[in-house]
């Protein structure tokens, strides 16, 4: 379970703005997740770096982009939906942060649809604050 603990924390530092050590612990998850043969993390891990090598600060759009992509579809074979759609969201701000408009709507769009069939408000006012920030 190291590699849900060190993601968690990585999450909590991107959104306290420390892109630095919240890299360095979603590497560290994705290498663990990777040793331990715990699929689904390597794919959170994988959009996670992806979302911090794709923020303003760093941006690194096509590392972020690749990464995002591989976590995808790892999550996609789990058919881990509600991470799916997390994946479409982070994409969609990858794409807002690199000025690829059309792209980051198509992604928001593709998200905010996942949520609501799930139910899952709080991620679909995330969409629609990502969408405003366009």
């Amino acid at each position: 379970m190291l590699p849900l603990h060190y993601w968690t924390l990585a999450m909590v530092l991107f959104d306290l703005g420390n892109l630095e050590e919240a890299f360095q612990y979603s590497k560290k998850s994705l290498e663990l997740s990777i040793i331990n043969k715990e699929k689904r993390y390597e794919g959170l891990s994988k959009i996670w770096i992806g979302r911090i090598l794709g923020s303003k600060e760093k941006a690194l759009y096509k590392e972020g982009e690749q990464l995002m992509g591989e976590g995808y579809e790892i999550l996609k074979d789990l058919r881990l939906k509600p991470a799916m759609a997390q994946g479409h969201l982070y994409l969609g701000e990858l794409y807002g942060n690199s000025g690829k408009k059309v792209r980051a709507t198509e992604q928001l769009r593709k998200a905010k649809s996942m949520f609501e069939k799930m139910e899952m408000d709080y991620w679909t006012a995330k969409c629609q604050e990502a969408c405003k920030e366009l």
